[in-house]
C-alpha cells in the first residue's frame, strides 16, 4: 500500500469514526450534547440539519459513518474491509460535499469537504481492481 493511501485511510478512518461516535453519544442519551461541539448553522443549512436530527435519519447515518470509519481502520491489518468501507463512506462523502456546495456556499469550511473527497478519490484509486467487476459490461 503506497504512502498516500495509507494516509487518506487512516484519516477517513480516524475522522468518520470520532465524530461519529461524538454524535452517536449525543443521540443516544449518554451525554446532554456532543463533546465535540460543532458549529451552528443557521438559515437552511440549520433547518436542512434540525429536520435530518428530528426524523432520525441523521442517527442511522452516523452508525454507518462509525461503521465504515472503524472497517477503514480495521482494514490496516486485514485489507480486505476496506473496499466495503469505501463503498459505505463514499455516498456519505457526496453528500457532505453537495451539502457545503449547496447551503454553505462561499464558506471557509468548505475546505474539509474537499479533503474528504481526494482522500476517497485516492482510496477508490486505491483499490479500483475491487470495483472493476462491477463497471464491466461483459462481466
Amino acid at each position: 500500500m503506497n504512502i498516500g493511501a495509507m494516509i487518506a485511510q487512516g484519516f477517513l478512518g480516524l475522522i468518520f469514526t470520532i465524530f461519529g461516535l461524538n454524535m452517536l453519544v449525543f443521540f443516544l442519551g449518554i451525554t446532554d450534547s456532543p463533546p465535540i461541539k460543532l458549529p451552528a448553522m443557521h438559515g437552511d443549512a440549520g433547518e436542512f440539519m434540525d429536520l435530518l436530527v428530528k426524523s432520525k435519519f441523521q442517527f442511522f447515518e452516523k452508525i454507518l459513518e462509525v461503521t465504515g470509519g472503524m472497517l477503514l481502520l480495521v482494514s490496516f491489518g486485514l485489507h480486505r474491509y476496506a473496499p466495503v468501507a469505501v463503498v459505505i463512506l463514499g455516498p456519505i462523502v457526496v453528500s457532505i460535499v453537495l451539502f457545503h456546495i449547496l447551503f454553505l456556499p462561499f464558506d471557509k469550511k468548505v475546505i474539509m469537504p474537499i479533503v474528504l473527497l481526494v482522500c476517497l478519490g485516492v482510496l477508490v484509486a486505491r483499490y479500483w481492481s475491487h470495483f472493476q467487476g462491477i463497471l464491466d459490461p461483459h462481466t
